[in-house]
């Protein structure tokens, strides 16, 4: 960040065009955030993206992408909200049918980095079947299910593959 211009290089936290991927194991939602409001933060008067044209107004594009993030999450509250379900699942619910098959896959990535934000926030339960969520839910108890990629064993987690997920806020 050059204070005397007030130019910054970006590199690859935000883009001309679109968001960015945020994908599992590297891609953490928290660090992200916090790392767009503290360049936000600085007030910048024009980006430099890694990828397209410099953006002018660089702020409102830093804020908008905290209001994405965030808005993204909510929407994964919603759909979490019907019931358990895949991360695949997941992407059904939020994104329907306004993208194409061929980015599903980068949309789930998308979904397991919230995921892991709520999973963090302890909004969201993970278990081996639909009975071990009941049980964790009603009893409250974040280690049911006993397999791994339970709550409490978020740095260990190496994904969500076939385990159900619940919201419990």
């Amino acid at each position: 960040h050059d204070t005397s211009t007030g130019a910054m290089v970006a590199g690859d936290m935000v883009a001309a065009v679109g968001t960015i991927v945020l994908a599992p194991p590297d891609g953490d939602l928290r660090l992200y955030l916090a790392s767009l409001a503290r360049l936000r933060d600085l007030a910048p008067s024009v980006l430099f993206p890694a990828h397209g044209d410099d953006i002018r107004d660089a702020v409102g594009l830093l804020e908008h992408y905290i209001r994405h993030r965030h808005s993204r999450t909510d929407q994964l509250r919603a759909a979490l909200a019907l019931g358990p379900a895949s991360p695949m699942e997941l992407v059904e619910r939020v994104y329907a049918d306004t993208i194409p098959a061929f980015i599903k896959p980068v949309a789930e990535a998308q979904v397991r980095c919230h995921l892991r934000y709520l999973l963090e926030e302890g909004e969201v339960l993970v278990g081996l079947d639909v009975d071990d969520l009941a049980v964790a839910a009603q009893d409250g108890d974040a280690d049911a299910g006993g397999g791994e990629g339970e709550v409490g064993d978020v740095k260990d987690f190496a994904g969500f593959e076939g385990h159900l997920l619940l919201f419990s806020g």
